[in-house]
């Protein structure tokens, strides 16, 4: 059994937390870590048990603006600028990979999201505008029957039996 160091750990609990739609099983498969080691480590970090000295696991629940602003910092560096970068700021260079593709793909979520949004409020009022111009007929019908009626009456006069 070969014991992992606790910046390893924090690597791949900080990749466990930060799995997006990966499970627990392939993390744990990838690193070649048993799964329940895996899900003990996530529980005994949220639990505050999992204690690292170089403060790795800092920036776990990092917002999204702190998060943003690391992503625009090494945008342009290259790897050996990058590494310096990460170590200057407690980072991993896969943290920063992994924040990329979520706001990718949370932009690409919100888009599609937004997009079935509006397709169905165009159908939604394709059908009111449908539904309002059957009513402004039948208004349009009764109100002409009414003038109708009137004329009627006028020429002919009220009838006797109603």
């Amino acid at each position: 059994m070969i014991k992992l160091s606790a910046e390893l750990k924090a690597a791949i609990v900080q990749k466990a937390l930060n799995r997006g739609s990966a499970t627990l099983e392939s993390i744990a498969q990838t690193h070649n870590v048993g799964t329940s080691s895996l899900s003990k480590w996530v529980t005994k970090f949220r639990n505050g048990e999992l204690q690292v000295k170089d403060g790795a696991l800092k920036l776990g629940y990092a917002t999204a603006a702190d998060r943003l602003s690391h992503l625009l910092n090494t945008a342009k560096l290259d790897e050996t600028a990058l590494g310096g970068y990460c170590r200057a700021h407690g980072l991993y260079s896969h943290q920063l990979t992994e924040w990329k593709d979520a706001m990718s793909t949370d932009h690409n979520d919100k888009n599609k999201q937004q997009s079935e949004e509006l397709k169905a409020l165009r159908v939604e009022n394709k059908a009111l505008k449908k539904e309002l111009n059957r009513k402004e007929k039948a208004l349009a019908e009764t109100a002409a029957l009414l003038v109708l009626k009137k004329k009627l009456h006028s020429i002919w006069g009220e009838r006797e039996d109603d």
